[in-house]
């Protein structure tokens, strides 16, 4: 079975992908209005978009990542698939 960018393993439509992209999404336009407005001084603006990215949507690809693995744990076990 084909299942899309947001669908889980077994083709459901997952929340947590949308939520994670959606956080990732308005993250990088968080860069790019620090690295805009911070053109003076790039050096500083690079690192506070960096730090601000890490902080950001690093826990949130974390999170999708842990549920990735979740999700195809979940897929090998008979028991739990209804």
């Amino acid at each position: 079975m084909k299942t899309g960018f947001f669908d889980s393993l077994r083709g459901n439509r997952s929340s947590s992908r949308l939520i994670g992209f959606i956080v990732i999404v308005v993250t990088l336009i968080f860069v790019q209005e620090i690295l805009y407005f911070g053109r003076n001084n790039i050096i500083q603006a690079a690192i506070a978009a960096g730090t601000i990215f890490l902080t950001i949507a690093g826990p949130a690809m974390a999170f999708l990542f842990a549920q990735k693995k979740t999700e195809i744990k979940s897929e090998g076990n008979p028991s739990q698939n209804q």
